[in-house]
C-alpha cells in the first residue's frame, strides 16, 4: 500500500529498502510461513528486557524514537508537497555506556537461524541512524554534555521456548549510523518521487479525459454522474442496471477522473468475464497505456507454471532469490502501464519470478487493481497488504452476488475422507496427530444416522482439541511439510478451522454434520455474510451512506 503521508514507520521503511532474498525461506526446518503468535512474543520480550534492566541499571525499554526530516519533491507540484515526514519507531532495549549507545531489537522465533533477516537488520540500522542524525538523543532533543561517538546494535533471536539467544552484533560510529539512514532513505525517495511523478501526470491527464464513445447509452450518463457524486463525497453507493448497459464504463470512467492522489480502486467481481470487461474498459479510456496503472490478479493456482504449486524457496525457482529480482521486474510492468494477467505472467518468466506475487507487488503501486471478491471478503486469502486503506475504493461488479459468495467464504469445512494418509505421506509425529482427529470425527459420527443434521457447537469440542494439538505439534517440531502434499493439505484444513474462529458468531454461524455412507463432514456454515462484508467496507473510503 502505497500513501503519501506524514507519518512514516520504521518497520515500513526497512521493508521497502532491505527485503531481499527468497519467499517462502526456510530457516532452520521451520514451515514456511510458520508465525509465533503475537502475544506469545509480546510475552519473551517482556521477559527478556527484564533481565536486561535487571543487569543494567541504565536500561531503558520501548523507548520511542522520532525524527522529522524535510521533503522536498523536485519536479512535483506544491499541491503534492509534504513539508516534512516524521519517522517513527520504538527501540526495544536501550542504554548508554560512556562513549558507546546500546540499541537491541527483540525478534520472537520458533528456532533460531543461521543469519538476520534482512528487514530486522534494516530496522535495527534505521534505528541507529535516527540516533545519529544530528545528534538526537532518544526523544529527538539534542544531547546535553559530550556526545556519544559510537553505537552498539544488537539483533537479537530469542527462542520462544527456552528463551535461548542468538546476536548479531554490529557496531558504528554515530556519523556513519547517519550517513546510512540517509542513503536507506534516498532509496525509499526515489522509489517514491517516481510514483507520485506518474500519478501527477495520471491526474492532469484525467482533468481533460473525455467519455470514449460518442453518446451515453440510456441512462449510463446519470449512472456516472451518481458514481461520481459517491466517490468524491465517499458515500457506499448501490446500483442497479442491466446487462448490456454500460455500467462498467459508466463506473470507470467517473472512477478515473475523480481519482486523487493518494487514491487507488479495487474492481471486485465474481466473474472472469467481469474482469475482462474492467481491462477492456481500461483500454478504452487509455488506449495507448500512458496513463492508466492497472493490474489484473489472478488466482495462484490458475498462474503457477510450477506443477504442485511447491510455495517454497527449496523447491521453486520462482521462489529462490525472488527480492532480488522482483523490483525491476515491478518498474517494467509499471513503466507499461497495463499489467494483464497474461503480461504478468510473461514478465515473470523473464525475471524467473512467482506471478501471482509478482501481481501483489506491482498491485501495491498500481491505480485500478482488478480481481475477484476473495482479495477483500474472504479471511483467508484477502490482501493484507490493503487493510485498512482509507483511500481504497471498492467497486464492487455484481453486488448481488456478493452476499452469496461471502457466505462461501466464510464457510469451513473439514471431511473425514481427507485424512487418509500412509505412512510415507506424512512425518509419524504427524500421523499420529492425524489419527487422533479421525477418532474424534469417529466419535462424533456414531451419534447420527444418514443425512444432514445440525449440532451444538460443544458436540465439536473433541474435535477442535484434536485440531489445536496437531497445529500445536507441528510448532514444536519445527517441521517443513512440503515434501508431504498430503499432509499439508491437512494442515492447511486445521489452521483454516482454527482461524475461523475469528469470524465466527453464534448468531450468524450454524454447526452442520453430514453422515453420508463412505463419507462424514462437519461444517461451519456462515447464515448472514453482512457484519462481515459491512468490516470490509468500513476499512477503506467510503461513510456509512447508503443509497
Amino acid at each position: 500500500m502505497i500513501q503519501l503521508s506524514s507519518q512514516l514507520s520504521v518497520r515500513n521503511l526497512a521493508e521497502r529498502v532491505f527485503r531481499r532474498g527468497d519467499l517462502y525461506p526456510v530457516r532452520n526446518g521451520a514451515s514456511p510461513g510458520q508465525q509465533i503468535d503475537a502475544q506469545d512474543g509480546i510475552v519473551l520480550q517482556q521477559k527478556v528486557q527484564q533481565k536486561r534492566m535487571a543487569a543494567d541499571a541504565d536500561y531503558r525499554c520501548e523507548v520511542p524514537l522520532r525524527l522529522a526530516i524535510p521533503q522536498m519533491h523536485p519536479g512535483i507540484s506544491a499541491d503534492w508537497q509534504l513539508d516534512e515526514v516524521v519517522l517513527r519507531g520504538r527501540v526495544d532495549g536501550y542504554s548508554p555506556t560512556g562513549k558507546t549507545v546500546l540499541i537491541e531489537e527483540f525478534k520472537a522465533c520458533s528456532a533460531l537461524p543461521d543469519e538476520a533477516d534482512p528487514v530486522d537488520w534494516g530496522q535495527i540500522l534505521i534505528y541507529g541512524g535516527m540516533l545519529g542524525w544530528g545528534g538526537l538523543d532518544m526523544e529527538g532533543q539534542q544531547q546535553e554534555g559530550e556526545p556519544a561517538r559510537h553505537i552498539q546494535l544488537n539483533l537479537v533471536y530469542v527462542q520462544v521456548d527456552d528463551l535461548k539467544e542468538r546476536c548479531f552484533s554490529r557496531e558504528l560510529s554515530l556519523s556513519a549510523a547517519a550517513w546510512l539512514l540517509a542513503v536507506t532513505l534516498l532509496c525509499y525517495r526515489t522509489r517514491l518521487d517516481r510514483h507520485v511523478q506518474r500519478c501527477e501526470d495520471r491526474a492532469a491527464w484525467r482533468k481533460g479525459l473525455a467519455f470514449p464513445f460518442a453518446r451515453y447509452r440510456t441512462s449510463q450518463q446519470a449512472v456516472a454522474r451518481r458514481v461520481y457524486q459517491a466517490l468524491t463525497s465517499r458515500e457506499s453507493l448501490l446500483l442497479e442496471a442491466p446487462t448490456g448497459s454500460g455500467k462498467t464504463m459508466a463506473i470507470l470512467y467517473p472512477a478515473i477522473i475523480s481519482q486523487g492522489l493518494h487514491d487507488q480502486l479495487l474492481f471486485l467481481t465474481s466473474r472472469h468475464i467481469g474482469a475482462q470487461a474492467a481491462m477492456a474498459a481500461v483500454k478504452q479510456l487509455d488506449p495507448e497505456a500512458n496513463h492508466i496503472a492497472v493490474v489484473e490478479l489472478t488466482a495462484k493456482e490458475k498462474i503457477c507454471p510450477v506443477e504442485g504449486m511447491p510455495c517454497s524457496a527449496e523447491l521453486c525457482p520462482n521462489a529462490k532469490g525472488y527480492f532480488d529480482r522482483r523490483n525491476e521486474a515491478v518498474d517494467q510492468l509499471l513503466k507499461e502501464r497495463y499489467a494483464s494477467a497474461a503480461r504478468i505472467a510473461e514478465v515473470a518468466v523473464e525475471y524467473q519470478l512467482c506471478p501471482f506475487e509478482l501481481s501483489l507487488d506491482t498491485a501495491e503501486w498500481a491505480d485500478l487493481i482488478v480481481g475477484d471478491y476473495n482479495y477483500a471478503f474472504d479471511p483467508m486469502v484477502r490482501l493484507q497488504r490493503f487493510a485498512g486503506h482509507k483511500n481504497l475504493h471498492l467497486l464492487i461488479d455484481e453486488a448481488h452476488q456478493l452476499s452469496p459468495r461471502a457466505r462461501e467464504m466464510l464457510q469451513v469445512t473439514f471431511a473425514r475422507s481427507s485424512l487418509k494418509l500412509s505412512p510415507e505421506e506424512g512425518p509419524p509425529f504427524f500421523l499420529k496427530r492425524v489419527k487422533s482427529i479421525d477418532r474424534a470425527l469417529r466419535k462424533i459420527r456414531k451419534e447420527y444416522d444418514d443425512g444432514e443434521h445440525s449440532v451444538a457447537p460443544d458436540v465439536l469440542q473433541g474435535f477442535e482439541r484434536a485440531v489445536q494439538r496437531l497445529l500445536d505439534s507441528v510448532k514444536d517440531e519445527q517441521m517443513d511439510l512440503t515434501p508431504w502434499p498430503g499432509a499439508q493439505q491437512i494442515f492447511f484444513a486445521c489452521v483454516r478451522w482454527r482461524r475461523s474462529d475469528s469470524w465466527y458468531s453464534s448468531e450468524h454461524f450454524h454447526h452442520l454434520v453430514e453422515v453420508l455412507p463412505d463419507e462424514f463432514v462437519v461444517r461451519r456454515v456462515c447464515l448472514d455474510p453482512a457484519d462481515q462484508i459491512a468490516t470490509v467496507m468500513a476499512e477503506h473510503g467510503a461513510r456509512d451512506r447508503h443509497r
